[in-house]
């Protein structure tokens, strides 16, 4: 069997190529997305990077996120809309796949059109609460639609909907060394990140109190990778290098943090900062790590607050939304967090919920469409 995989949610997607080749070796992944990442074509996509080190076949496509167009603008990109029909014919005739997985996103809606030309059957899975606008499309195309929540069956036609739950990766929940790039760990420890891509409003908000920080914490800090106009990491070093020297050892400020060293991460973590993306809320549950939200406030139907809101009900959750941050707000709930840690981190833990074999659930979806089709 071999399966094409696709979609803008990565970290589902990943869970499930490192299950497949953990427990099912002998099926074959490719897997179509973006070349280069939203900062122009000189960094490397994120999903390029994850693929290309798990040894997977990588295919680059590019297609046209039509939600972000204006409506008088839409003509003119039905050219680059055709094209990238044109590039998902090419990737389809050079893997040959048996099914096409989609993870959502609009890289997959292309992919998506051909496959269903082809005959080739689909299986999309959304991990929100409700379907993504690329999603409501390719579920129309789909033979089946995973979901993560009980609550977004209704939005499928009956025979099609099948709750999965939302893959989380397995290193998260294993007991992980320190990271390398940690000498020693002697105070409490903060993570702060916006995201795999950063985010510009935490980066700055951040680094207006990090000299407070930095008297009596440890803060690892994912910022984001270098766009054309920036560099968060280059900025945030200078701000620190100005410090005191045992100050300076106490910041580590990263463009990425691997799984591994994010899992030792959230066992170790006094408080994290965050915003709040259905993968992140997920981990930060399961590993019932107390943390400080910022929701991001144009996601679609407000899905992070939504979130948020939903991890808060643990009682290890503080919620800042974002026209609300400030400086001082942001210091004041993470010394919070910090000073109520094990109260906290106890609440998560009463509420927490056994970690749904998702994964695997997803898998046999895919192998059951595959062997009615054969």
């Amino acid at each position: 069997m071999k399966i094409l995989i696709s979609g803008g949610h990565l970290t589902p997607a990943l869970a499930l190529i490192d299950y497949v080749k953990l427990n099912k070796p002998q099926i074959e992944l490719a897997f179509a997305g973006r070349l280069y990442s939203q900062s122009g074509r000189s960094q490397r996509s994120r999903e390029q990077q994850e693929i290309k080190k798990r040894q997977i076949a990588f295919f680059s496509l590019h297609a046209v996120r039509f939600a972000n167009i204006d409506f008088w603008l839409l003509p003119l990109s039905l050219p680059q809309f055709f094209w990238s029909l044109i590039q998902a014919q090419v990737i389809f005739g050079k893997t040959k796949p048996d099914i096409f997985l989609s993870f959502g996103g609009y890289l997959a809606v292309p992919l998506a059109l051909i496959a269903k030309l082809k005959g080739i059957p689909i299986i999309t899975h959304e991990q929100t609460t409700k379907l993504g606008l690329a999603n409501q499309l390719i579920s129309r195309m789909a033979v089946k639609t995973a979901v993560s929540y009980t609550q977004t069956l209704c939005q499928i036609p009956k025979k099609k909907g099948v709750l999965t739950g939302n893959p989380m990766r397995a290193e998260i929940l294993l007991d992980q060394p320190q990271p390398e790039f940690l000498p020693q760990v002697d105070k409490p420890v903060i993570y702060v990140t916006g995201g795999s891509l950063g985010s510009e409003i935490i980066n700055t908000t951040l680094a207006q109190i990090l000299p407070q920080l930095l008297k009596k914490y440890i803060v690892i800090h994912q910022c984001g990778p270098a766009t054309k106009h920036r560099s968060y990491a280059g900025e945030l070093d200078r701000l620190v290098n100005q410090l005191p020297k045992p100050h300076q050892q106490r910041y580590f400020v990263r463009d990425w943090i691997e799984s591994a060293d994010l899992a030792w991460i959230y066992r170790h973590a006094s408080c994290v900062v965050s915003r709040a993306g259905a993968n992140t809320t997920l981990e930060l549950k399961q590993t019932a790590t107390p943390c400080v939200l910022i929701p991001l406030p144009f996601a679609y139907n407000d899905e992070q607050l939504k979130n948020a809101k939903d991890l808060a009900r643990t009682g290890g959750c503080l919620i800042i939304e974002q026209r609300q941050l400030g400086s001082q707000m942001l210091f004041e709930a993470i010394q919070q967090v910090i000073q109520h840690h094990y109260q906290y981190h106890q609440k998560m833990l009463a509420n927490a919920v056994k970690t749904q074999l998702a994964t695997q659930a997803l898998l046999e979806v895919v192998e059951g469409v595959v062997n009615d089709k054969s």
